[in-house]
């Protein structure tokens, strides 16, 4: 996960513009970005495909209360990306991921969230 990907998402301030350059986006288009909490709703305006932002593995797949049906990925240096909102989970827990594979399937309605954490 790139240290400049995760300052931007977890910075206070963002600009989308800038984001989008240096920022694997788990969807086809990343044009409708706002900040909420800790991190990204994306909005989608019609059925796509969530995409793996970094390699590592599946270590929840299942529902959560604030974000509906959920993935969080375990990556590589210890990092985790959580995408919420989905429809259709393509992978289940303990699957190992690669960058950009398919994990899921998001419909319009409420936005994707999307999550980078970095434990220190």
């Amino acid at each position: 996960m790139n240290r400049s990907v995760l300052t931007l998402v977890l910075s206070i301030s963002f600009s989308p513009a800038v984001l989008a350059e240096d920022f694997h986006c788990p969807v086809a288009s990343c044009s409708g970005i706002r900040q909420n909490g800790k991190g990204l709703d994306i909005a989608v305006a019609k059925a796509t495909f969530v995409h793996a932002v970094e390699s590592g593995e599946v270590i929840f797949a299942d529902r959560l209360k604030q974000h509906g049906m959920t993935i969080i990925i375990r990556h590589n240096n210890g990092g985790y990306s959580s995408y919420g909102q989905l429809e259709t989970f393509l992978v289940g827990t303990g699957v190992r991921v690669g960058q950009g594979k398919k994990i899921a399937v998001k419909l319009p309605g409420p936005p994707l969230y999307f999550e980078l954490t970095q434990l220190e």
